[in-house]
Order: C-alpha cells, then sequence, then structure tokens
C-alpha cells in the first residue's frame, strides 16, 4: 500500500453529518454501546460480507456508520481487523475515519465508526484523479 508524502494534500472528503462523541455513563469513560442503542439502517455490503449501517444513536441523535463484522470472519482475518481497529481508533488523519467505539453482541462485532452522508472515500477515489 502506497504511503502519503508529507507535501501531498489530503483527498478532500465527502459531507460529513453531524457527529458527537458517544455518550459517557456516570463512572466510565466510554459507555459499552449496544444494538438496543441505535436505530439502523442498512447502506451498504461490502465484498467482505460485512453490512454497513447508519446507526442513529437514540439518546443523542447522533450518526455513527456501525460496521456489522461476522465473528468467523474476525477469527480468520484478525490481523487486518486488529488493524482497522487501531488504525480507526488512534489515528488523526483527514482520510482515515473514526472509530469511536466496538462491542460484540450475538455473531457479530460492530464498529461505531464515523458516518459520511456521501459514502466512505474509497467510494469516491476513481472521481477524484
Amino acid at each position: 500500500m502506497a504511503r502519503l508524502q508529507a507535501n501531498m494534500m489530503p483527498i478532500p472528503r465527502p459531507k460529513k453529518a453531524n457527529i458527537i462523541p458517544m455518550p459517557k455513563k456516570e463512572g466510565h469513560s466510554q459507555a459499552n454501546p449496544s444494538l438496543q442503542d441505535f436505530s439502523l439502517r442498512p447502506v451498504k455490503i461490502t465484498h467482505s460480507g460485512s453490512i454497513i449501517y447508519m446507526a442513529v444513536h437514540r439518546k443523542t441523535a447522533a450518526i455513527y456508520a456501525l460496521k456489522s463484522i461476522r465473528k468467523s470472519k474476525v477469527k480468520l482475518k484478525l490481523s487486518q481487523f486488529l488493524l482497522e481497529l487501531k488504525v480507526g481508533l488512534t489515528a488523526d488523519h483527514p482520510n482515515i475515519l473514526k472509530i469511536y467505539g466496538f462491542f460484540e453482541e450475538g455473531d457479530n462485532v460492530y464498529l461505531v465508526k464515523e458516518y459520511l452522508e456521501e459514502g466512505a472515500l474509497v467510494d469516491h477515489r476513481k472521481g477524484l484523479s
């Protein structure tokens, strides 16, 4: 994968939705989200079989992208999953979607990510050349 050079301009991002941090619970630094915290609308099925939802937090009305990944897929590609999680949680770059939290429920792992109204950057890169 090519690395961005320091002098390269970042790729323009699609318009963002209104996003606020996940709500905090008393005595905890971060709430433990669950599916019941969100109103979901499927947006996309990825080539790897993950499902991306537009997720509206029921208490705050904040909009997120919720990526649903089968646990069996996570086990098969654990290093790739851990890299996506690490980068999304720690990177501060205009071309990288932030991950605000994650949880597991049933047979899936869910990543609570930044939501872009016009889709992910990968969906727009052909039009940016």
